[in-house]
């Protein structure tokens, strides 16, 4: 368990009768106890699928206090249940023999209720356990081989395989959530497109239904994946699916409207692809302890590499020479609360102070950047929150004429500064060190651009030749929307 600085809180191993813990659970509850999943070699008759000497890859889950680490509660699946009822087979798995085990079960979530029962999911099994807490029994399972629920809803209730993230959605304990995968690498279902699913339960009357089916990107994940009712959406009972091996989440309405359609990666290249276990949706505010971070590159120019599919800044021109590194890219990964950053620059000293500034840049995604000249030798950049506090600040890198922009601003020394801001640079000189409000004077829009000028005086003539003469030069002949450019380089400059 981390903190909002990503720090270790708790660190939870499990009991030495099991050679690992797995990462398919780990689930924290009210009263301060971890659940995870483990697995275990056990010895089992597999002759059924022509196997001697079978052994067993078992799931089990544990309990731990997570201040004492003492085990609260354990569970092996063999023991309560029979491995034949499975859907799975030795040889779908490549390395499988009879010194590594037969993956019959395959826990992948676990949930206690406030009966102190366990709600398990079996992904080969297609089978939801409901599991006493107390003696480790199974109370009632739902779809598999061992199905107790009629299926009310013309068997899409219980059709669910090979699923992932089952959860309750209500304190009743009547309402179930899940993913359903439908397929694996070795198996395609008549109905293969994957799915979230909200399934009610009639206990008394031993029957089921299919409350909900959420259906966005018609996509078939092989593994993987969740569903999440977020109950403290801004619409209410909303609900994000998450796709797994296909990297890509959706956000429903309750009632199935597409609220929010994603995709982080492209699809059907299954593990040559980016993906996510679970995607899950919530406040979370972090304060990474480590610093943000400053590097050198060419401008952001992204190409789209067919050979491994990914997207990179180009670093040489169609001629196999080196573009300048006249660029400033910076992060902070892990911070949640950037609203936008300041970039110091200098060419005579490391010691970079207001009187420094360069640019004022939003923050756009995960890494931002800002052109700075190639023989600009001091870059540092500030992480700004919405109330203009400085949340953190780069190291003072020496970039000099090997790693910055050949280039240079000669307009820079014609740069007037009003007396008035000077004063105002001169009050707030000391944010870094600080954390102080950074009040930012807001100055008329440039006629040509369009921008607000901050903190320092324009010099229309100077603003007119560095908009037409430099950025043009730049990047409009390279296809960024000059005018987009220089209002956001502008603004920056003043």
């Amino acid at each position: 368990q981390l903190n909002s600085k990503y720090e270790i809180m708790y660190n939870v191993t499990a009991t030495s009768e099991f050679q690992r813990a797995d990462a398919h659970e780990l689930f924290l509850t009210p009263h301060c106890t971890a659940i995870f999943t483990a697995y275990r070699e056990s010895p089992y008759d597999l002759t059924t699928y022509n196997v001697t000497n079978g052994l067993l890859w078992d799931s089990y889950f544990e309990e731990v206090d997570l201040a004492t680490q003492e085990l609260r509660f354990s569970w092996q699946a063999s023991k309560h249940i029979n491995p034949l009822d499975t859907f799975w087979s030795p040889e779908y798995s490549p390395s499988f023999s009879n010194a590594t085990g037969f993956d019959w079960f395959h826990i992948n979530s676990i949930e206690k209720d406030r009966n102190g029962n366990y709600l398990v999911s079996s992904r080969h099994m297609h089978a939801i356990y409901y599991i006493a807490g107390t003696t480790g029994e199974v109370i009632w399972t739902l779809g598999g081989k061992q199905n107790n629920f009629t299926d009310m809803s013309d068997g899409r209730a219980t059709d669910f395989a090979w699923q992932h993230h089952v959860r309750w959605v209500d304190d009743d304990l009547t309402m179930i959530s899940l993913f359903d995968n439908r397929n694996t690498a070795h198996h395609t279902s008549e109905r293969p497109v994957s799915r979230g699913v909200i399934l009610r339960l009639d206990y008394a009357k031993g029957q089921v239904w299919l409350e909900h089916e959420y259906i966005g990107q018609q996509l078939k994940s092989l593994r993987e994946g969740s569903m999440q009712v977020l109950r403290d959406s801004p619409n209410t009972e909303s609900v994000l699916v998450a796709y797994g091996a296909q990297p890509a989440w959706t956000e429903f309405d309750k009632n199935g409207t597409i609220l929010w359609d994603v995709a982080f990666g492209p699809f059907h290249l299954d593990r040559e692809s980016a993906d996510s276990y679970r995607g899950l949706k919530f406040n979370w505010t972090g304060s990474p302890s480590w610093k943000p971070r400053i590097a050198p590159g060419p401008r952001p120019d992204y190409t789209f590499r067919t050979n491994d599919s990914t997207f990179h800044v180009q670093v040489e021109d169609p001629s196999g020479s080196k573009l300048a590194n006249n660029t400033a890219y910076f992060s902070w990964n892990g911070a949640t609360e950037i609203d936008q950053w300041l970039v110091l620059a200098s060419n005579s000293t490391p010691n970079l102070t207001t009187d420094n500034l360069w640019a004022q840049i939003p923050k756009t995604g995960f890494e931002d950047s800002s052109y700075v000249g190639e023989s600009t030798k001091f870059v540092k950049a500030l992480a700004i929150d919405k109330n203009n506090r400085v949340l953190g600040q780069t190291d003072y890198p020496h970039h000099g004429r090997h790693s910055y922009i050949r280039a240079t601003f000669t307009q820079r020394k014609h740069w007037r500064y009003k007396s008035a801001e000077q004063n105002v640079a001169s009050l707030i000189s000391l944010w870094a060190e600080r954390g102080c409000v950074l009040p930012i004077v807001q100055k008329p829009v440039h006629a040509r651009c369009g921008s607000i000028h901050h903190s320092r005086g324009c010099d229309k003539h100077i603003h007119d030749r560095f908009c037409d003469n430099i950025l043009q030069e730049a990047y409009y002949n390279k296809g960024w929307i000059g005018t987009s450019l220089c209002s956001r380089i502008c603004t920056s400059r003043g």
